[in-house]
């Protein structure tokens, strides 16, 4: 989760790879969901459902939020280095 991104210096760099990482996360989350919705069905437990789906949304805010302060550190350095 700790990507340094070299192209975000600008804020539309900023915004178009916020808007990238926002639809990354929730084709992770989505992905995450369905197979434990899978786990879910081929096991038959459907009394607890949020024991399978609550990791989905747990790991997909995990993988959003790591990964937006790593686009937020890369933007404000890149951000420095281009103006010194």
């Amino acid at each position: 989760m700790n990507l340094e991104l070299e192209e975000v210096s600008t804020k539309e760099a900023f915004q178009r790879e916020k808007k990238k990482l926002r639809l990354s996360s929730i084709r992770f989350f989505c992905v995450f969901l369905l197979a434990s919705l899978l786990m879910m069905v081929i096991r038959s437990n459907y009394a607890y459902a949020i024991d399978y789906i609550g990791p989905s949304v747990l790991g997909g805010l995990i993988y959003y939020f790591g990964n937006y302060a790593g686009l937020r550190r890369s933007y404000r350095r890149n951000r420095e280095a281009y103006d010194h």
